[in-house]
């Protein structure tokens, strides 16, 4: 069985009748929980204007036994994302409390940014080596930010915390990565304009447009290379 909420498709592949209704529903419920926030709800906005239906089943291990994954693959849904909330529950052998951004919420508000930059195609367009995990690593953060989350992410090579006291802060990490951050403007402009207006600790987009909300652009009125805040 399959069930629908917005571009999402959710289906418990390989799982009994019952485990599969349970999946379906508990990433049914994460999705819904994910409009009341201003991150992911960004995000969602992103996916109905790309356009792309996206398929969530459950993570089949591929990749070690802690992990999800997002990948563009043959047939009726090209833009796949594979994760298993449960593997990341309190308790779990995937969580550790000295952990940053491994958990059940953040791990699929990682996988969603792949999704939609796949699904906009704008994946590995005019990127750096590692840029795509930095990427959503940011915005995860920006996320785990708006959670109140005690903890960042520091990079994709596991779940340590970020103790870099420069790179904690909104106007340090864009520094260090503006060529990323703009990029990421220019390719998705109407996500990071409703990124730029979230008031939280760490939001480098926001401070990318100078602590405030940018403007309401347009497709029309953007033009890459003018109209944006240096």
């Amino acid at each position: 069985m399959t069930r629908q909420y917005r571009p999402f498709t959710v289906r418990g592949d390989g799982l009994n009748d019952n485990a599969a209704r349970h999946y379906e529903f508990s990433v049914l419920g994460m999705l819904h929980s994910f409009d009341a926030m201003l991150t992911t709800r960004a995000l969602m906005k992103g996916f109905r204007a790309a356009g792309r239906d996206v398929l969530v089943v459950p993570y089949d291990f591929s990749d070690g036994d802690c992990n999800a994954a997002s990948r563009s693959e043959w047939g009726l849904f090209p833009n796949k994302v594979y994760y298993s909330p449960d593997i990341y529950y309190p308790g779990g052998d995937c969580i550790d409390p000295g952990d940053a951004g491994n958990s059940a919420h953040e791990v699929l508000c990682h996988e969603l940014v792949h999704a939609l930059r796949r699904g906009a195609k704008t994946w590995n367009e005019h990127t750096k080596k590692g840029d795509e995990e930095r990427l959503a690593i940011m915005i995860t953060n920006i996320f785990a930010s708006e959670t109140n989350k005690p903890a960042l992410r520091k990079n994709h090579k596991g779940h340590d915390p970020e103790k870099d006291p420069a790179l904690t802060t909104s106007d340090g990490y864009l520094s260090a990565h503006r060529a990323m951050v703009d990029l990421f403007v220019r390719q998705h402009i109407a996500v990071a304009t409703d990124l730029s207006c979230i008031d939280t600790h760490f939001n480098p987009i926001r401070a990318y447009f100078r602590g405030r909300c940018a403007p309401a652009w347009t497709p029309a009125a953007f033009q890459p290379g003018k109209n944006v805040f240096r």
